[in-house]
């Protein structure tokens, strides 16, 4: 029986006394009662590029050099990226403005902590501002001396005589709970405090959560603005840091306002 290697049957010498069949896929050589069945197979050519050399695709490079696919060991995580010095830049400068507001937001705790708690200290006037003419808008402590006397009780001492009638608008205008000014002489006012109660101490928490929640949406506002102002990719490194910057502030407002809770025992 013949053999045909990588060949087509057109190239295959049937001997005599054989004859051909030919089915769909195989092709039968018929030999008296038998019937051989030849299968034949495609010899696989060599694909020509038209004389160009055939080039490697590029494959990436593993830490060590070597071609093939990246490792987890060869991928940076997000939290050890570094930023650029732009986004670093104005990721401080929105930190410091925020910083500044939870300043502000510490103060007026501490004010209304001091009140609710019964103690009576000069602190509790800081946030009063006086029209001074000229010199414009000036701190209590710019034109007068504040103390306390027997401990339940805020002595004002101003320093010229035109300028107590100023010091006692401003102390009506500050609208601080309890601050009911009485003017004694020329240049003493005196306010005397009474012991907080537990309908002062609600209301203290009250104004309490409104700074918290005004000191909230300067944070976003910050964060909003710093991201506005970059034009950062969505899910970018510098979107997280922007996202991971408001989440601590928010965070640390929260922390204070519970804290302050607490201090009011409400």
């Amino acid at each position: 029986m013949a053999a045909c290697f990588n060949i087509s049957l057109r190239r295959c010498r049937i001997p005599s006394g054989l004859s051909v069949v030919h089915s769909s896929r195989n092709t039968l050589i018929a030999s008296g009662s038998q019937i051989h069945q030849l299968r034949f197979y495609a010899s696989k050519t060599k694909q020509k590029n038209n004389g160009r050399e055939s080039r490697e695709p590029d494959v990436p490079r593993t830490k060590d050099g070597n071609k093939g696919r990246l490792s987890t060991a060869d991928l940076v995580p997000g939290s050890k990226q570094v930023l650029e010095d732009a986004s670093q830049a104005e990721l401080e400068k929105v930190a410091a403005k925020i910083q500044s507001t939870i300043t502000w937001f510490k103060k007026q705790l501490a004010e209304i902590q001091s009140r609710g708690s019964g103690r009576v200290t000069p602190a509790i006037l800081d946030s009063v501002r006086v029209e001074a003419g000229t010199r414009g808008i000036v701190k209590l402590d710019q034109v007068s001396t504040v103390g306390v006397r027997d401990g339940t009780t805020l002595m004002i001492n101003v320093f010229e005589d035109e300028m107590t009638k100023h010091v006692e608008k401003a102390l009506y205008n500050s609208k601080i709970p309890n601050v009911i000014p009485q003017r004694q002489d020329a240049r003493t006012i005196k306010i005397p405090m009474p012991k907080p109660t537990i309908d002062s101490r609600k209301e203290g928490f009250l104004a309490a959560s409104k700074y918290a929640e005004e000191a909230r949406t300067q944070v976003r506002k910050n964060i909003a603005l710093g991201t506005k102002k970059g034009k950062f990719e969505k899910h970018s490194k510098e979107l997280s840091e922007f996202q991971r910057l408001n989440d601590r502030f928010i965070q640390e407002i929260d922390k204070l306002l519970e804290s302050s809770k607490k201090a009011l025992n409400v």
